[in-house]
């Protein structure tokens, strides 16, 4: 990995002076292949109202033009930063981002956040954010909504729209809500929450790994529908792709281990849907081998009796 970046990113050099009362952020945006929207999504960036903060571009391999046009950024903003590696997923590059600004021995008190590199954050996206974030006392504040758009069929003016700041509300993590709005992108987190926390090595549902944990380590997550997030949706996405079972195995897997290391396994229920590639039943009846792949699964954890009684569709499925 190759780190390319100006010699005046210095902490006295972002965007604006950087005061007592202004924590540092750094904006983690991984990139691959994607040279069609990619300036688009930096653009949004650099235009960030926030007056402190590092850009962290993660080239993941690139086999297009995307590494360039992200060198050109870097060249024309001192607060950008360029690291550069060989393809190693989605959550590899955030990872990557995620050693590079813990190297820099970042405050506790300093914020993360992330967009997607084909996606596009309104101008004060993160300014109201992190606003929501102080108000109401948490490691992690998380845009409500979601505005969705499609490939290149938008109105560019919705971008600049911006809009009050706003306390939100804080909502306490409980079994029901374990896994919602648990997007990397969504959310700004305190750098005390994620120094030592990092994304599996999975390819697929990173987002719902990591995400899961963080949620149940922070406790309280701060809620604001003044902080807009614009996801792309676009042809070939990842998310529409079939995945082996083994791929949610690996995510379950994940889970449970942070659950067991972080004694949280009695505080929660184990988040089984995550085991279930559809949401529904039918995936059972139309894959007969996923069934003992799954009870064979399950008995590799050795998950403790009284765990399991917690959630007995879970014990039943594993006929343990």
């Amino acid at each position: 990995m190759t780190a390319q970046k100006s010699d005046a990113l210095s902490p006295s050099a972002p965007s604006a002076p950087n005061t007592p009362n202004t924590p540092k952020l750094f904006i983690i945006i991984p990139i691959y292949n994607v040279e069609k929207y990619l300036a688009e999504c930096l653009d949004s960036v650099k235009m960030q109202t926030y007056p402190n903060f590092e850009a962290v571009l993660v080239d993941d391999g690139s086999k297009d033009n995307s590494a360039q046009i992200a060198q050109k950024y870097v060249d024309a903003n001192p607060n950008f930063t360029l690291l550069r590696q060989e393809n190693k997923g989605l959550g590899g590059a955030r990872n990557t981002a995620l050693d590079y600004i813990f190297s820099k021995h970042p405050s506790p008190t300093d914020c993360i956040g992330s967009v997607d590199s084909d996606d596009l954050v309104a101008r004060d996206y993160f300014a109201n954010l992190i606003y929501c974030l102080e108000s109401q006392g948490t490691l992690v504040a998380k845009a409500r909504d979601m505005k969705l758009f499609y490939d290149d069929d938008y109105d560019k003016k919705m971008f600049d729209v911006t809009l009050p700041k706003r306390k939100g509300i804080k909502r306490r993590t409980n079994e029901k809500n374990l896994s919602s709005k648990i997007e990397f992108w969504r959310s700004v987190y305190r750098a005390s929450l994620l120094e030592h926390l990092r994304f599996p090595p999975v390819r697929f549902a990173e987002d719902v790994a990591l995400g899961i944990c963080i949620n149940a380590l922070a406790k309280d997550i701060a809620l604001t529908k003044s902080a807009r997030y614009f996801y792309r949706q676009r042809a070939g996405s990842l998310t529409k792709t079939t995945q082996q079972p083994q791929e949610f195995f690996n995510v379950f897997g994940f889970i449970y281990k942070f659950f067991l290391e972080n004694d949280l396994l009695y505080t929660y229920k184990l988040p089984i849907d995550t085991l279930n590639p559809r949401g529904t039943h039918s995936y059972l009846a139309e894959n007969e081998d996923y069934l003992p792949a799954l009870q064979n699964f399950i008995r590799s954890l050795d998950i403790a009796p009284d765990v399991l009684e917690k959630k007995c569709i879970f014990k039943t499925s594993a006929r343990i």
